[in-house]
């Protein structure tokens, strides 16, 4: 698979005035489309599974896409869309942990944090109510699963590995990771089952105001 053939999904939410990220890549099956595919199949088969998960103080706000070989296939989609529960949430530190299993040891298992936890769905740290574990299932099951485009699976979920540098100027030098930048570079795995937990995970990124 070329790096042409991939792309770089950015879930853009706002919690209690912070920032935050959730990144997923995937390989497009028929090398034909779109980041704009990308993002539609994203809203349509990933986004409603994920809103269970959350309160309402979470708010979606921008679902974009590029392609990690050209910067010109990009695409964006402003929305605004809440958790689908009421009541109060636990801190953005606090979240749902899933690990991504993939088919391939030439890099380490990704993993998402989920945010927004409803403070009634945990007693002291463990989530309890059967309703939200099933929610917790189907995301899980969502997280291996390949994106459709219309009814056609089209977008395999991968990891992509990051390359190490030196960053310049950094005294003692400083090693920072970023995308690759061409197919000599490029390590993936492909997302091949994926793991949770019933703890509540800290996520040491964010809650800080950031």
């Amino acid at each position: 698979m070329a790096l042409s053939d991939c792309y770089m999904l950015r879930d853009v939410q706002t919690f209690l005035g912070e920032l935050v990220l959730n990144v997923f890549f995937y390989q497009d099956l028929l090398l034909a489309s779109t980041a704009q595919n990308v993002v539609e199949s994203y809203i349509a088969d990933v986004l409603p599974l994920v809103l269970p998960l959350q309160v309402d103080a979470v708010t979606h706000v921008k679902i974009d896409a590029v392609n990690l070989a050209d910067a010109g296939n990009f695409y964006e989609s402003i929305i605004t869309t809440v958790g689908g529960s009421a009541g109060d949430g636990l801190p953005a530190h606090s979240a749902l942990g899933f690990s991504l299993r993939l088919n391939s040891r030439l890099l380490r298992p990704g993993s998402k944090r989920i945010c927004g936890v409803p403070e009634g769905a945990q007693v002291d740290g463990a989530i309890i109510p059967g309703s939200y574990l099933d929610a917790m299932e189907d995301y899980r099951l969502q997280m291996s699963a390949i994106l459709l485009s219309g009814v056609v699976s089209t977008f395999q979920p991968i990891v992509v590995k990051r390359v190490p540098y030196d960053v310049p100027g950094s005294s003692p030098l400083r090693t920072a990771y970023r995308l690759p930048e061409n197919d000599g570079e490029f390590v993936f795995g492909n997302v091949v089952g994926c793991l949770t937990s019933t703890h509540i995970t800290h996520q040491v990124s964010r809650g800080n105001g950031r």
